[in-house]
């Protein structure tokens, strides 16, 4: 069986050109989130100028799906943004908007305010001159108290600071040299508590220019997470642009840690970790060099009950995109050559067929005689190239993001790319009749894990998780249906019937009455809805969920989990 695409169509209005000054840049977008809560999702995006002459200077847009700006943005940044993250900070129900630069860290509310107590005046620090600092940002709440804390670096540091801007105690922690890339987030160890994995190198001012490439975990406190970390890389392998991947297992002897270096021209590695810093697998790609190595992302493609793996690379000075099993062997129909570019491939769904599919940007952009278009492949599980892969946005493509901007229960592709060397162009196209939902994305797949976690199966706990009206019919009774499938291994999809406007709450108990997941607690109006649980992170066992509406118990049904 091979899933059967169908055509992406043109976004009514776009594409549209959002900046002639400053063009898209790799890491700061796009990401799709509802920043007023009108249950439309806005696109999230930064455009930076950097031509040698010229200031710097960087522009944060949220522009919404009619084309316009949201009410009080742009925002102007007089230094280089280097990278963004979104979720409600300051906890007041509206997602907020992180963004860091060469020497602060802001953050910004859904009307365009700065947060109390930023910007706050973190510098970069590089020690070698003319290195560009690649500074991240991540939110997390690491200590499940409810809130998130941001996480970001410095030259030798790894830093944590709360919702105020102030610091977190025990923060910051020591790092050997610079945590280029973002870090990997997640209860690795199952104690309630999220871990920060790492990978880091030192940057030198003679040759080599760069040594001492490591990997590391730090506890959600600042504390290292054991002695048996952290683990340094054989010499002249190193990390670069490439994040570690976790997945979090049912257990913590189940959890594991993948984590790329590079040979420059020579080989990629990609190693697979155990807690106790235990080399469990070795994947060796040749001549995938010069630090271009990518991010390993996660998803059950063929959906067997096992974890599959999407990545890619130079090889032989082409970029080729591999999807491997669960044992780490190229998968039939893998690889595809020169269809991948230095950012990370997506995992997700864009046909009606029964498995996941991939997604990737092209990396050249071709005058085509009357203008110079990029490339955005799409492929089945199978390697099978979709009748309307490649897309060609106008220009070269410099980041993508798939999502339901409309909430209309449709996927849609949104790009960003270089039309110009300055001007900055949003394409968006709509494929009507393929559902979104977050069970079929399951990893950051660009912006779909809006806090960039590199977490397999991590949902941003401010995303309304796929509620989706089935019907405008209004219904005679309040019914909550049984899930379907059930048993479920790890995701199935609970039907109820809304009779009149209230307060919904729909939530999912383990066997002793604890509240493991709520899933709706908003205002609906009469219908029917669905909405997907994913349980990646709970055990096999009998759960329970209940609705209410107004406070008032509807009902109680039973679902079992196997895994």
């Amino acid at each position: 069986m091979k899933s059967i695409s169908q055509t992406p169509i043109p976004f009514p209005g776009f594409p549209i050109k959002i900046d002639t000054l400053r063009s898209p840049d790799e890491k700061v977008g796009p990401i799709a989130a509802d920043i007023n809560r009108d249950g439309i999702k806005e696109i999230i995006a930064v455009g930076i100028i950097f031509f040698s002459g010229t200031p710097i200077t960087s522009m944060l847009h949220v522009i919404q799906t009619n084309g316009h700006e949201l009410q009080g943005y742009p925002k102007g940044y007089f230094q280089m943004a280097h990278d963004i993250a979104v979720g409600d900070v300051d906890n007041d129900g509206y997602i907020d908007i992180a963004l860091r630069t060469n020497d602060s860290v802001d953050v910004l509310d859904h009307i365009g305010n700065h947060l109390q107590g930023f910007p706050l005046y973190y510098p970069t620090l590089t020690p070698v001159a003319n290195w560009t600092s690649n500074n991240f940002i991540n939110l997390y709440d690491l200590d499940g108290d409810g809130k998130l804390e941001i996480i970001t670096c410095q030259y030798n540091k790894l830093a944590v600071f709360d919702y105020h801007g102030q610091m977190k105690p025990g923060w910051p922690g020591n790092v050997i040299g610079k945590v280029f890339s973002n870090p990997a987030i997640g209860d690795l160890d199952k104690d309630g508590k999220a871990e920060i994995v790492t990978t880091q190198f030192r940057q030198l001012s003679g040759t080599p220019s760069l040594d001492s490439a490591s990997i590391n975990i730090f506890r959600y406190n600042g504390a290292q997470f054991s002695n048996n970390w952290p683990i340094y890389y054989d010499s002249l392998y190193l990390t670069y642009l490439a994040s570690p991947t976790i997945y979090i297992g049912n257990t913590a002897a189940n959890s594991y840690i993948i984590a790329p270096v590079t040979k420059s021209n020579i080989m990629c590695k990609f190693y697979k970790f155990n807690l106790n810093a235990e080399i469990t697998k070795t994947v060796y790609f040749d001549l995938m060099g010069y630090f271009n190595e990518m991010s390993m992302v996660m998803g059950d493609i063929d959906k067997d009950g096992q974890v599959e793996y999407a990545t890619g690379g130079f090889d032989g000075g082409y970029l080729d995109l591999y999807v491997l099993n669960s044992q780490f062997n190229t998968m039939q129909g893998w690889p595809q050559n020169g269809s991948t570019d230095l950012r990370t491939p997506a995992i997700v769904k864009l046909t009606n067929g029964p498995y996941l599919n991939i997604i990737s940007p092209g990396h050249y952009a071709i005058d085509d005689n009357d203008s110079v278009h990029g490339f955005i492949y799409g492929y089945s599980n199978s390697g099978v190239p979709f009748i309307w892969s490649p897309l060609r946005p106008l220009g070269y493509v410099h980041g993508l993001c798939v999502d339901d901007l409309n909430n209309d229960g449709s996927v849609e592709i949104i790009s960003a790319n270089e039309y110009t060397p300055k001007d900055f162009i949003i394409h968006i196209w709509t494929i009507p009749g393929v559902a979104y939902s977050h069970v079929d994305d399951p990893w950051p797949m660009y912006c779909h894990d809006r806090y960039k976690s590199n977490q397999y199966g991590f949902i941003p706990p401010d995303e309304p998780i796929g509620i989706q009206p089935m019907s405008n019919e209004i219904p005679n009774e309040f019914i909550l249906f049984q899930n379907y499938p059930n048993p479920f291994n790890p995701a199935t999809t609970i039907k109820y019937q809304v009779r009149t406007s209230s307060l919904i709450n729909l939530s999912v108990f383990d066997i002793i009455g604890r509240e493991v997941a709520a899933l709706v607690n908003e205002n609906l109006k009469p219908g029917t809805y669905s909405i997907s649980f994913d349980g990646s992170n709970l055990s096999s066992g009998v759960y329970y969920y209940r609705l209410t509406s107004d406070g008032v118990m509807i009902d109680t049904k039973k679902m079992v989990m196997i895994k």
